[in-house]
């Protein structure tokens, strides 16, 4: 008799160490004016493909890696990592937004264009397997003779094959074996997840039940996985590529010319409606270290654990005469979050009112707004669950640190930096945020909320409170689909 269980929830840290999604999971394929592409040349085309799959543009990035493919048949296979990493994100972000068989098949599709990513990519892959699997068994109905348990079973055997998570795919198929029918094989199966060879004797309830325990002993993550560029350095002291405002110390030629091309994007837009305005002039050049890894990053920059960047800035008479951003390789989060997150910083460090001094929370509130749309919509998303849990930290105590927390709790600091930061924008525009920014860089910002916008610290809290309600929630409709469970509505097809 087929048994219905419950399984690992997805459990993945947050704040700049990952990035979760508010992609929509659908199917319609991306177009392009080929009239208009088709004039480009080969290399200009892969720039642009390649800068809207490192900013996370990905349906951009999808329509022009298939357009080169399309044109340029002969040389599609020099880009063939890339073009498959665009469906590697698009299967991440819809395994966090629980759609898990669009993932399957995204991950499908990347490894059918660049197959040697296989391993780099197999453990997400898995997940998202685990979990159709699951829902699968849970909805099928024992006594259904033309459900295809030969499928399910193959699928459960290729996700096996991944070797990504051994004891909960050995309880999957078993599991599947179990349900159709096959007691000996799902005795074989369970017997692999406890890791006994001397179990074939024990009745199949109680292998089942050890099997289980087993599988969910060890909550199951999954983190983004890194494109293998992120991981590729040389040996020896920095090199130095020069690109307009951006000085770029790296280990690798390939990755700093892909983060100054990102710079350089995020450059050109404006932040907060101008106020840090598309291609503000630099005082100074702007150092950019990236650190070979984190241990080099932490060493060097005496940074928490989970963050992923910092910058440094000096100013004389209100002129910024030294910039630099600090970051490394090996997170995936290094071009599209990043780069962009500590670029605000230094552009922020150039602004009238910055060298006598910002509170944290407006300077990590204004970076944060400059992060990719996936990364502020899922910082929102935050806002409004901790609202609807009653657990917003109190603004106020944010306000008035010195510095933003180092602990657990540092993911909403974040968010409600940049909830206020929209608030005041929203209440008053971008010309009325430079000013405050000014009065508070001179007087501190209970004299500026209170000059500028006629407000208390409480009463901007208050105001915070209102834009999450007002601006935050999502519309009813608008919602990430549900983990898949017994009994829920069917997430598709997988091709098995």
């Amino acid at each position: 008799m087929r048994r219905k269980t419950a399984f690992p929830t997805l459990c993945v840290a947050a704040v700049l160490a990952i990035v979760l999604s508010s992609l929509t999971c659908a199917a319609s394929s991306p177009q392009l004016d080929s009239s208009a592409a088709s004039s480009d040349s080969f290399a200009s085309l892969s720039s642009s493909a390649i800068l809207a799959l490192d900013t996370h543009r990905l349906p951009e990035a999808e329509a022009l890696f298939a357009h080169i493919a399309d044109v340029y048949a002969e040389k599609a296979a020099d880009l063939a990592l890339d073009r498959a990493w665009v469906y590697v994100d698009e299967a991440y972000d819809c395994l966090l937004a629980k759609d898990y068989a669009s993932s399957d098949r995204l991950f499908s599709r990347a490894i059918d264009i660049c197959p040697s990513i296989k391993p780099d990519v197999a453990q997400q892959w898995a997940f998202s397997r685990l979990e159709v699997c699951y829902f699968r068994l849970n909805s099928a109905n024992a006594d259904d003779k033309d459900f295809d348990w030969r499928a399910l079973t193959q699928y459960a055997a290729d996700t096996l094959a991944l070797r990504a998570f051994p004891t909960e795919s050995h309880y999957a198929l078993g599991a599947v074996y179990d349900g159709g029918g096959d007691v000996g094989k799902a005795k074989s199966e369970y017997c692999l997840a406890i890791d006994s060879s001397s179990c074939a004797d024990a009745d199949i309830k109680s292998l089942r039940d050890a099997a289980y325990n087993a599988a969910t002993a060890k909550e199951r993550k999954c983190l983004r996985p890194v494109h293998p560029l992120l991981c590729q350095t040389d040996p020896g002291d920095f090199q130095i590529l020069r690109d307009g405002p951006f000085v770029i110390r790296h280990h690798n030629l390939q990755l700093a010319k892909r983060a100054a091309a990102v710079l350089n994007y995020y450059w050109s837009r404006d932040v907060l409606d101008g106020f840090l305005p598309a291609n503000q002039p630099f005082s100074c050049d702007c150092d950019v270290f990236i650190y070979r890894d984190q241990a080099e990053f932490l060493e060097a920059a005496d940074e928490p654990q989970w963050a992923l960047g910092c910058f440094r800035a000096k100013t004389d008479d209100g002129k910024a005469t030294m910039l630099e951003m600090h970051v490394y390789q090996g997170t995936p989060h290094l071009l599209a979050t990043t780069l962009p997150h500590e670029l605000a910083h230094v552009r922020l460090a150039m602004v009238p009112g910055f060298h006598m001094g910002l509170p944290q929370w407006i300077q990590e509130g204004v970076a944060a707004s400059s992060e990719r749309d996936e990364r502020t919509a899922a910082c929102r998303r935050t806002l409004v669950e901790a609202r609807a849990a009653g657990t917003l930290l109190p603004l106020t105590s944010i306000m008035n640190a010195d510095a933003m927390p180092r602990d657990d709790s540092h993911s909403l600091a974040y968010a409600e930096s940049l909830a206020a930061v929209e608030a005041l924008i929203r209440r008053g525009g971008k010309d009325r945020f430079t000013e405050f920014v000014k009065v508070t860089g001179a007087k501190g910002h209970d004299e500026g909320l209170m000059k500028v916008y006629g407000l208390t610290q409480s009463a901007l809290e208050d105001l915070m409170r209102t834009e999450i309600d007002s601006c935050y929630a999502a519309p009813s409709d608008g919602k990430a689909p549900n983990r898949p469970a017994a009994g829920s509505a069917d997430i598709g097809s997988t091709g098995i």
